[in-house]
């Protein structure tokens, strides 16, 4: 067993109020040694852990989307801007109109390349060079809003509200592949590199080639909430799927079962997962009912349970720190909080 992939818990729980107002959190970005929260009200916020204090970077409208490259902070807006900001001058160095709508989705590429998805249906890599942006061509294909972007390598995977999920080569903008076969909106998507996985309003899970395109396998839901499976996550040869009832499950890829491994059950207070993420073998889990949990994936065993209060009224994000330490934002009566536990 490898210590250093054992969940590290704090003496004592440190909690900081981000805003004393009712707000949505849209994105959680976990630095070495300090957090960003991106909220809907337009406020982006910087925790620092080693003197645990908080202070607003930025205050623009409504902040849909959140990447970071070292001091550098890239965060899109709903009206289709997207700003660069220099973490260490707490200035912004960069404002451009990158789409004519709500910037859905930011990823790092690479150092030198930032990748955007909206709502206006397209994607647009920019160069990312001294604090500026620069345009490269756009990629256009689909149809309808562009919910969520996944990278490797040299390609590019989009998934959107059209149906079809498309792969992009990023160096010259050409659509390789595109993933037709669900019938309903695509919210969930992961992407390893070999094997991409959506999940739509249909009730489907589907396991793609990305090299030719082709469906590997259909998993299908289960139970009145099963059209809502909207978080996936890969780890290793196994793919997670958060579901609208609260349940986590884990589905075997290598070879392929699709009979899972249920590692959450459904929130007996009706409560939708909200957030995931998987660090080593242990994945974290917040709900729309204030419960946020950390799993072991490989014994199926919940090792840390918040409830009954603990995380407020409703959980926004979850995490790891770099040193394997939970964190999670939520809505306590009328305040966004921040835990790290």
């Amino acid at each position: 067993m490898d210590p250093g992939n054992e969940i590290l818990l704090r003496e004592t729980p440190l909690t900081k109020v981000l805003c004393e107002e009712h707000a949505i959190i849209t994105s959680l970005h976990i630095g070495d040694g300090f957090l960003l929260v991106a909220s809907a009200k337009g406020c982006l916020y910087k925790v620092d852990l080693a003197v645990e204090s908080v202070e607003v970077l930025a205050e623009v409208n409504s902040v849909w989307s959140l990447a970071c490259q070292e001091e550098t902070v890239i965060f899109g807006t709903s009206r289709g801007e997207i700003h660069v900001l220099d973490m260490n001058t707490r200035a912004p160095s960069h404002t451009i109109q990158g789409h004519e709508s709500l910037v859905r989705c930011l990823t790092i590429l690479d150092r030198s390349t930032v990748v955007s998805g909206s709502r206006d249906g397209t994607i647009r890599i920019w160069t990312l060079e001294s604090g500026q942006l620069q345009p490269k061509p756009v990629l256009r294909g689909h149809t309808a809003e562009v919910r969520n972007i996944q990278t490797c390598g040299e390609k590019i995977v989009s998934a959107s509200y059209d149906t079809d999920t498309r792969i992009w080569s990023a160096q010259t903008g050409e659509c390789l592949q595109v993933l037709h076969g669900h019938q309903g909106r695509i919210h969930g998507l992961a992407y390893d590199g070999k094997r991409v996985a959506t999940s739509s309003t249909d009730g489907d899970i589907r396991i793609w080639d990305p090299e030719t395109g082709t469906c590997r396998a259909i998993f299908k839901g289960d139970g009145h909430n099963a059209s809502y499976v909207s978080l996936l996550r890969l780890a290793g040869d196994a793919l997670l799927s958060g579901s609208a009832d609260g349940s986590v499950k884990s589905w075997a890829l290598d070879p392929v079962d699709d009979s899972p491994r249920e590692l959450s059950r459904a929130d007996q207070n009706g409560g939708a997962v909200t957030s995931m993420q998987v660090q080593g073998r242990h994945a974290i889990v917040g709900t729309s009912s204030g419960v946020v949990k950390v799993i072991d994936c490989d014994s199926v065993e919940t090792l840390h349970c918040w409830k009954d209060g603990a995380c407020g009224l409703a959980v926004f994000r979850v995490g790891f720190t770099r040193e394997h330490s939970p964190v999670a934002a939520y809505l306590k009566e009328e305040s966004v909080c921040l835990t790290l536990f």
